[in-house]
């Protein structure tokens, strides 16, 4: 093997025959001892210490690069030896000196100078690797062995790696020749869809269980089977039943296999289950339906902004204002300078801290003053940069109008509750004071914002505040009001007569949520009550004495007092009497003729005195004076009749 077979050789191997050669060859002492005996020979003038001083690197790198027909350049050669350039230097001189190189310049650049071995040593390096060619080709063979060997361990390690990745995958995978043969399927494959392994290696892809449910889905198959050997990519989305009968959605794909010259040898076929994705789309379409139907039957505006705060979407705009008037434009190209200007003071603090935030606005737009409650939050990308805002927006003009009438109730009913007399409190289901006004807080010696929160524990004894609680409960579960007199000890120590109701509070939707309590301090008038009746009493006991027949009547002539002379003479039982007519006492012409003097005396608010005789109803005739006279109540008013009857029989007699 020559100089020019070597070089062929290298073409074939790469880097294989350098390494022979400088390890395995021309470092041999054989070949040393050759080079040193030419120096002898042709030298004898230089001694042999000039022999030690080779640097049989340098010497090794020239006669490889002269073999494998590489240029060597004196400025590159300390690279090659893995040295200074003096040393380079140094060990090209004494190679020269020996006679063994020689240099020259470069045609194409004067500042490069190649080295070459001169013939004499050209000549020994050919035919010392001549003489070794036989060597050299089996070295080259067992490299070549060698090689092989790991090649073929390398293939077997990486076949097995793609084993076990193209079973282990969740992917169902199968790979088939350019005709569409199968030559493998992986594991997921003959699970999902029953596929028979050994049945199938070697038949068409297309007729397998896989696709065997849809004529359609066949041809699909057949026709990206013939495109992608073709070499293109072919991709669709199926359906497919699994062998136990579910339905799965596929994404399935042909693609071509090439080899390092980029021929077709194989096609890959995958299908990748995309049911959960189908269901969250189909679920994501179902939500974007909702919202959309929600939005166009919700007075909500929504609305997205870039970061320069102009418009890029917006739905239900403020009223005077169309999607198309706003998208491209900011606040203050279409609201008065001042709302805009507060607008954007409060976007842009979103817009620079990230953090959402909530507020209520009365702007002026084209249908009148508008209050919105806006929620703005910051939007942001993939990777949590903020790209503009997301506006949420109600209309709550009138939900402000209705609490701004709200709060001027609420003050009537404040100032109502704390200019009256009454003391007046809510409490909640729990016992919790909700309000109490200023005289309920002065019986207990407070304000009345001390008291809201509180419960009847906090105020009271615990025997008095369980009695109330349990009242609440029999008043919430009953549905209706009580109404009872009451002691109650102030925060004076004074105690005090109440007249107190108590009535369920309901809410909105008609469901009790608590109590409330009204309660008047009827003290001063228990005490005119008892002295009026202690003065009814005495006026009583002083008409029932009297000898004389006495009885009030009102203005419709029922009797409203009589004395106990005047039922017995009428038969009347005293406590049955007030209440009744004349009719129900006396004849109806009697009754006419009294009722009608009754009217008369009403009329004309003057007293008739008379002198009668009467026979009542228990046979007896007396003879009487009958005194009448206009009755008048406090706000001197008309209220009735007085009649008194003095009996003369007896002195008439005489």
């Amino acid at each position: 093997m020559n100089g020019p077979e070597l070089i062929h050789r290298r073409e074939e191997l790469g880097a294989v025959v350098p390494v022979i050669l400088r390890y395995q060859i021309l470092r041999r002492r054989e070949f040393q001892d050759v080079i040193q005996q030419i120096i002898l020979d042709r030298t004898a003038q230089h001694p042999a210490p000039a022999i030690k001083q080779i640097h049989w690197e340098v010497f090794y790198s020239l006669t490889e690069a002269n073999l494998t027909g590489t240029k060597v350049v004196i400025s590159d050669l300390f690279q090659m030896i893995n040295a200074s350039k003096s040393t380079a230097r140094r060990a090209l001189e004494t190679l020269n000196i020996l006679g063994i190189t020689t240099t020259k310049s470069e045609p194409n650049d004067r500042r490069r100078h190649g080295v070459e071995l001169t013939k004499p040593y050209l000549d020994a390096l050919h035919q010392f690797v001549d003489d070794c060619a036989l060597e050299f080709k089996e070295l080259i063979e067992l490299h070549d062995r060698e090689e092989r060997k790991k090649v073929e361990k390398e293939l077997q390690r990486v076949e097995a790696k793609f084993q076990t990745v193209f079973d282990q995958t969740f992917q169902f995978m199968a790979l088939l020749t350019t005709d569409g043969q199968i030559v493998d399927v992986n594991r997921a494959s003959i699970e999902v869809f029953g596929i028979d392994h050994s049945a199938a290696l070697g038949k068409p892809f297309s007729k397998t269980s896989w696709w065997n449910h849809s004529n359609d889905d066949m041809r699909n198959v057949e026709n990206a089977i013939k495109r992608a050997a073709e070499g293109s990519l072919v991709r669709f989305e199926t359906a497919c039943p699994t062998q136990d009968g579910k339905l799965i959605h596929i994404d399935f794909s042909v693609k071509p296999v090439q080899d390092a010259e980029g021929n077709i040898v194989n096609l890959v076929a995958e299908g990748r289950n995309i049911t959960e994705r189908k269901r969250a789309e189909a679920a994501l379409r179902e939500s974007e339906e909702r919202f959309r139907v929600a939005l166009e039957n919700s007075p909500v505006l929504v609305a997205n902004m870039d970061r320069k705060l102009k418009y890029t979407w917006i739905y239900n705009p403020l009223p005077g204002f169309s999607p198309v008037s706003v998208v491209g434009k900011s606040d203050a190209d279409l609201l008065k300078p001042e709302d805009a200007a507060t607008l954007t003071v409060f976007k842009k603090a979103v817009l620079d801290s990230g953090v959402g935030n909530r507020q209520a606005f009365t702007l002026s737009v084209p249908g009148g003053a508008t209050t919105m409650d806006i929620n703005c939050e910051p939007l942001r990308d993939v990777n949590g940069a903020i790209t503009g805002l997301t506006l949420a927006a109600t209309n709550i003009t009138e939900r402000k109008q209705i609490e701004e009438a709200l709060k001027t109730s609420e003050g009537r009913l404040r100032a109502l509750a704390d200019n009256s007399p009454l003391a007046i409190y809510f409490r909640d289901k729990e016992g919790r004071y909700i309000l109490t006004n200023k005289e309920f807080a002065r019986r207990h010696g407070g304000e009345p914002g001390d008291f809201p929160g509180k419960t009847p524990h906090d105020i009271n004894a615990k025997e008095l505040a369980d009695d109330y609680l349990a009242g609440d409960r029999r008043i919430m579960e009953a549905g209706t009001a009580v109404t009872r007199d009451e002691d109650f000890t102030y925060a004076d120590g004074v105690t005090r007569h109440l007249l107190s109701t108590k009535f369920p509070v309901y809410g909105e939707s008609g469901t009790v949520v608590g109590v409330g309590v009204s309660s008047l301090d009827i003290t001063d008038r228990k005490r005119m009550e008892r002295a009026l009746q202690e003065n009814e009493k005495r006026l009583q006991s002083i008409i029932d004495n009297s000898p004389n027949i006495i009885a009030l009547r009102d203005t419709e002539g029922r009797y409203l007092l009589a004395n106990k002379e005047h039922c017995r003479l009428y038969c009347v039982k005293p406590d049955q009497i007030v209440g009744k007519t004349l009719y129900d006492c006396h004849p109806r012409e009697i009754s006419n003729r009294r009722l009608a003097e009754d009217k008369e005396i009403l009329r004309t608010g003057r007293s008739v005195s008379a002198e009668r005789e009467v026979t009542y109803p228990n046979g007896e005739t007396r003879t009487i004076i009958l005194v009448k006279f206009p009755l008048f109540d406090g706000n001197d008013e008309l209220g009735g009749v007085c009649v008194i009857s003095t009996d003369i029989t007896a002195h008439k007699r005489q």
